[in-house]
This record gives C-alpha cells, sequence and structure tokens, in this order.
C-alpha cells in the first residue's frame, strides 16, 4: 500500500510541473496583452474589457511593480475620461464613488511598496492633497523621500517644498534647497516646470512668481511647450515679471507654433482682442479653427458662439451646434449656457426645454449666476 501511494505522489509531482509552467506562461502572456493595448496618450479610450484583462494579469503576478504602476494610472486617467454623451454625463458618478479613482490609488501604492520610484512620487503627491487619500504630509515626505533618494526629480523638488514649508516634519531651509539642487542638476523640463507652478500658485510654499519665472524661462528657451505656457501666463498677468503683452503673445505663439491647442486658443483671442498684436479677425479665427481641432473646448465654444451670432464669420447655427456640444461636454461653463440656450429656442438643434435644464444646471453648477436663473425659471414651467 505504501508503494502504491508513494507512486502516487511520483505521478502527481510529475503533473505539477507542467501545469505551474504553463501557468507562468500564461501571466505572461496576460501581461503582454494588457500591456500592448493600454494607450499612454488616451487612456480614457481604453474599452473596460482590456482593464478586466490588466486586472486579471496583476492577480496573476503580484509582485509585478511595472504592471500595477501602469495599470494605476490608467485607472486614474480613465476615471478623469470626459462623458461620451448626454446619457453618461447625466449617468456618470464621481471617479470615487465609481471606483476607479481608489482602484487606481491601490495599484499604486502596491507598486510603491514594491519599489517602483514613479509609483512612490505619485502616492507622496496624493498625500500633499485633499482627495482620493486622506491629506497627510508626514506620509508624503516619507514615499517621496524615497523617490528623491532614488534620484527621482519630481520628488526631489516636492520634497524640498515641504521641507521649506515644515508640512509633515520641521522646516529646514538648508535641506530643503539641497534637494532643490539635486533636482536641478538633473536638468528636468517636468520637474521644473512642477516646481515653477508651485511657486506661482502659492498652495504649499508662499508664492513668489518671480522664482517661478527664473525656474520656466530657461526651458521654455529650449522649447517646452509647458514652460513656454507658463513663461505667457506669467508676463500676461505680470507675475514677478513685468507685465508685457507683447512678450506674453510671444511666448503663447511659440507654444501654439508647436501644435499645443490651449496655446492656440489663446492667440486666437489675442488676435481678436488685439492684445499684444494687431487685432486681425481672420488670423484670430485661423488660430481657433486649429484650436477647435485639437479640442480646446474654450476655442470650440467661442468658435460655436461666433458661428450662432454671427460675428466675424458668416451665421451657421447647425454648424455653431456642432462645436459647442463637445465644448459643454468638456466642462466649458459657457458653452454648456449657449447649448441650453440652443436647447431651449431651437437653434441649430430641435427645441428640447429638459436639455435646455440640464444645461442650464451644469452650467450654473460652475457659478453662472444667469444659468442658474434660466433653470429655476424652466423649473417653473416658465
Amino acid at each position: 500500500m505504501k508503494g502504491i501511494v508513494k507512486a502516487a505522489f511520483a505521478v502527481a509531482g510529475l503533473a505539477v510541473a507542467p501545469l505551474l509552467q504553463a501557468h507562468a506562461q500564461d501571466a505572461q502572456e496576460l501581461r503582454k496583452q494588457c500591456l500592448d493595448q493600454l494607450d499612454p496618450e488616451e487612456t480614457w479610450r481604453v474599452a473596460d474589457p482590456v482593464l478586466r484583462l490588466c486586472d486579471r494579469a496583476v492577480k496573476a503576478l503580484p509582485e509585478d511593480a511595472e504592471l500595477h504602476a501602469r495599470l494605476g494610472a490608467e485607472y486614474f486617467k480613465k476615471s478623469n475620461r470626459p462623458p461620451s454623451g448626454i446619457f453618461e454625463a447625466m449617468t456618470q458618478g464621481s471617479p470615487f464613488k465609481d471606483g476607479l479613482a481608489p482602484r487606481g490609488a491601490r495599484l499604486i501604492e502596491i507598486a510603491a511598496e514594491l519599489g517602483d520610484v514613479g509609483s512612490m512620487t505619485r502616492l507622496g503627491m496624493m498625500y500633499t492633497q485633499f482627495g482620493v487619500r486622506p491629506q497627510n504630509f508626514e506620509l508624503a515626505r516619507r514615499w517621496l523621500k524615497a523617490a528623491a533618494e532614488a534620484g527621482e526629480p519630481e520628488a526631489q523638488n516636492m520634497l524640498g517644498l515641504l521641507t521649506e514649508a515644515g508640512l509633515g516634519g520641521p522646516a529646514d531651509p538648508d535641506e530643503a534647497q539641497r534637494w532643490f539642487e539635486l533636482a536641478a542638476e538633473q536638468n528636468d523640463a517636468d520637474a521644473q516646470r512642477e516646481l515653477a507652478e508651485q511657486y506661482m500658485q502659492g498652495a504649499l510654499v508662499a508664492q513668489d512668481p518671480a522664482r517661478a519665472a527664473a525656474l520656466a524661462q530657461p526651458f521654455a528657451e529650449a522649447g517646452d511647450v509647458k514652460s513656454q505656457k507658463l513663461m505667457g501666463a506669467l508676463y500676461a498677468n505680470g507675475h514677478g515679471v513685468e507685465k508685457d503683452m507683447r512678450t506674453a503673445f510671444d511666448w503663447f505663439a511659440k507654444a501654439a507654433d508647436q501644435g499645443d491647442p490651449n496655446a492656440q486658443f489663446v492667440v486666437g483671442q489675442l488676435y481678436f482682442a488685439g492684445q499684444g498684436v494687431d487685432r486681425d479677425i481672420s488670423e484670430g479665427l485661423r488660430w481657433l479653427e486649429a484650436a477647435a481641432e485639437g479640442g480646446s473646448p474654450g476655442a470650440q465654444g467661442m468658435l460655436g458662439a461666433l458661428y450662432l451670432t454671427g460675428q466675424g464669420v458668416e451665421a451657421n447655427p447647425q454648424h455653431a451646434f456642432t462645436l459647442i456640444e463637445p465644448a459643454a461636454y468638456g466642462g466649458d461653463a459657457t458653452a454648456q449656457f449657449n447649448l441650453a440656450v440652443m436647447y431651449e429656442q431651437g437653434m441649430g438643434v430641435e427645441a428640447d426645454k429638459k436639455q435646455a435644464a440640464y444645461w442650464y444646471k451644469r452650467a450654473a453648477d460652475q457659478g453662472d449666476s444667469d444659468a442658474l436663473q434660466n433653470f429655476l425659471r424652466l423649473q417653473r414651467g416658465g
């Protein structure tokens, strides 16, 4: 009997090895399929079945830091995607309620615990804000320090800010400066621009626009689009530099020439207003068209309003609707108000009081008092 049992175990052992090997191969294939289908630029287009496949992959590979980091980032991006239509816009829950952002945060936390430096930085950043994780500057410092010591410039800058402000631990200007210098030595445009924006906004440290300008200018001159837009904003508002609309226009134009839709929108507005450049309606329209095609909600809304009213172009309510609707879905409050007016009055679209009320409410939620009055009027049957 003992011999039979021993033989049975031997056979079982021979059968287990191929099964384990097959499982490992299946897990790696899942991993490959997952990563091949995740688009780092347009994650919100990724279908839910792909995310489910990736969830299976991380379950099969619990020690894979890169896989957890990538999938966590994708969940965060997907939680911020725009609604794809009126029904979804009306029914879509918050990213916290529907679980996308919390799922992303947990995956990033696992990746950080597994040693992924980028995830350590992201987790530290999460703890500096109110949101998917409770604000906790001590934990923020802990994770940012781990990433900073591994050489991550963004983490070094943020750790410097927390150390300078005394958040999550004692203030230490010398230590803060050490982290800033370590980050600067790497000449990383993203990290230096993030630092410049922190000094411009003054959320964590005292506002210092002059320092923001000094940080951003070298990268703007080297062609970094976001730094060029930041310099444009500084000159347009006179923050940290003497206000100069011509110089502001030049910086925004540099970014616009590189195809940035938001910069193209600003350039179009400046041409219309004649600020920093001679007023030129046709040139303004050209830049607005480019920005609208690039997906700028502001440009779509403004161009749509021009076609709706016939300012600078031949009035075309139907074309106006095709521009204003995506701008409204993109969150532009003015476009939401105008779309509501179009639905209420049947301009370029069949009249629909329910749709009108919905869009007035969306605009009112963003602080538009006229939209609130119109929404209440429709609610009363007016």
